[in-house]
């Protein structure tokens, strides 16, 4: 397993020189693998090649602004998982609209060095327990099986259990899971989920999304308790501790 001290790779989409110096140097001091650009177009295309572990993307690009560096980051599948920390100097209504296109946290000009560190940590920590706990994708016998925490999917014969429990989706509910799962523990925003199932024409709207989800949740029954409503951004499956114990109790 990979930890913050063995070198995750760290990308930092700051203007201002002499912030970014410092910003890097006390990475540098965590034993992160840190990059910096200034400019956004730059930014995205650098991320879609390095493929950075984390993003500190400071709002104020000469270039693009950072809610449109972080649209463009959430759009391309290269870097739509790569959780993003807005860096701002002041908490409006327009850096809170962050959230809404996938923004894993903020932190506002000047703050503590001690509390970035921890948001990282934090942040990459999470992530990965979640890769030791989601089982990657195995091929056989031309079967395509994901799982997650007591879900198991089938891709290739649309099936689904809970536990020893077979669930029946519709094929939108079932590509929704299986979005959801294979971009584990991420906020993701309404417009992203909705832009992914288009890809497959699937019906499926601003007005319907919600809708959706809640027909999956109660489908899965307490595996359902694994898909949170992210507040002002969209929906998030997580597999944290205290909801597994609940699920575990109450599975077959």
């Amino acid at each position: 397993m990979r930890t913050p001290e063995s070198g995750y790779k760290i990308l930092c989409v700051e203007e201002d020189i002499c912030f970014a110096e410092n910003l890097s140097n006390l990475l540098l001091a965590e034993k992160f693998d840190v990059k910096w650009i200034s400019q956004g177009n730059e930014a995205v295309e650098l991320a879609a090649k390095w493929r950075p572990d984390l993003i500190l993307l400071d709002y104020k690009i000469p270039d693009l602004d950072g809610i449109e560096i972080l649209e463009k980051l959430k759009i391309s599948k290269k870097t739509q998982a790569i959780p993003v920390v807005m860096i701002t100097e002041t908490v409006s209504e327009t850096t809170l609209a962050a959230f809404e296109f996938g923004a894993e946290d903020f932190l506002e000009k000047p703050f503590s060095s001690k509390i970035l560190v921890k948001k990282i940590h934090r942040i990459l920590n999470r992530i990965t327990e979640n890769k030791i706990t989601t089982k990657p994708l195995e091929y056989s016998k031309g079967r395509q099986l994901i799982e997650f925490g007591m879900v198991r999917m089938d891709l290739g014969q649309y099936r689904v259990f809970c536990g020893n429990r077979e669930v029946q989706l519709t094929l939108t509910q079932f590509k929704l899971l299986e979005f959801l799962i294979s971009n584990a523990d991420l906020a993701l925003p309404r417009k992203t989920i909705i832009s992914e199932l288009k890809k497959g024409r699937f019906s499926i709207t601003f007005g319907s999304i919600d809708v959706h989800i809640a027909g999956l949740r109660g489908k899965l029954g307490e595996c359902g308790l694994l898909i949170e409503a992210v507040r002002g951004v969209g929906y998030r499956i997580s597999l944290c501790p205290s909801v597994q114990l609940l699920i575990e109790k109450f599975s077959p």
